[in-house]
C-alpha cells in the first residue's frame, strides 16, 4: 500500500530542516565562533597595546619631572644618617661597595694597596652581629671586603670615621694599624687592613 504524498512531503521537509540545521550548527561551531574570539582576542591585544602606548607617552612625557623627583629623593635620602646597601643581587651589591670603598680613599687621599670584595652570600643575618640589623626581620645578606691601604695619618683617619659612622653601613670585623716600613723616611704614613662585612637588602 502506497503512502500518502503529504506524509512524504513531510519526512522530507523534516529531513531537510534537519540537514539546515546541522550546517548552520557546523557553520557557527567551526566558523563564526573561533572567528568571533579570535576577534575579540586581536582586539584585546590592540587595547592592551594602546593603554601600554599611551603609558609610555605619558613617561616620556614627564621624564623631566621624575629625574628631578629622583635627584630629590636621593638628596633626601644621602642627608640621613646611614643606609643599609639595596640591591638586585650579591653582585651589584659587591661592585656598589667596591666603588663606595674606591671613591672614600680617593677622597682621603690614601693608597689602595687591596681591596677585595666577594660576592660570597652564603652568611644569613643571624650568622654576624648586626646588631639592630637582625631586628628587622629583613632578608639581610653579606659581601665579604677586605681593605688595605696606607696614607697619612689624618687620610686614614678620615677613611676609619666613615667605616664607623659614614653613610654605608659597615660591619667591622677586624682591624689592624701599622707603621709603613717600606717608607722610613715618612714617618706618618700609615698602613691599615680591615676585614668588614657589608650587609644588603633584596631589591
Amino acid at each position: 500500500m502506497a503512502r500518502p504524498e503529504s506524509a512524504t512531503r513531510r519526512e522530507q521537509r523534516v529531513i531537510v530542516g534537519g540537514v539546515v540545521t546541522t550546517a548552520i550548527a557546523l557553520m557557527l561551531t567551526y566558523g563564526a565562533l573561533p572567528f568571533a574570539r579570535r576577534w575579540q582576542q586581536r582586539e584585546a591585544q590592540i587595547a592592551g597595546a594602546r593603554e601600554r602606548i599611551t603609558y609610555l607617552d605619558g613617561l616620556t612625557a614627564q621624564t623631566a619631572s621624575l629625574e628631578a623627583a629622583a635627584t630629590n629623593d636621593e638628596r633626601v635620602l644621602s642627608g640621613q644618617e646611614r643606609r643599609v646597601l639595596h640591591a638586585r643581587s650579591t653582585t651589584l651589591a659587591a661592585s656598589a661597595t667596591q666603588a663606595f670603598l674606591q671613591d672614600l680613599a680617593d677622597a682621603s687621599q690614601v693608597v689602595v694597596s687591596r681591596l677585595d670584595v666577594s660576592t660570597d652570600d652564603s652568611l644569613a643575618a643571624g650568622e654576624a652581629s648586626t646588631g639592630s640589623l637582625e631586628a628587622t626581620g629583613l632578608p639581610l645578606q653579606f659581601v665579604p671586603v677586605a681593605f688595605s691601604a696606607y696614607g697619612d695619618i689624618g687620610g686614614v683617619a678620615s677613611v676609619l670615621q666613615t667605616l664607623a659612622s659614614g653613610p654605608r653601613v659597615l660591619v667591622i670585623e677586624s682591624l689592624a694599624l701599622q707603621r709603613n716600613a717600606a717608607l722610613a723616611g715618612a714617618p706618618d704614613v700609615v698602613q691599615f687592613t680591615v676585614k668588614l662585612r657589608a650587609p644588603v637588602l633584596p631589591q
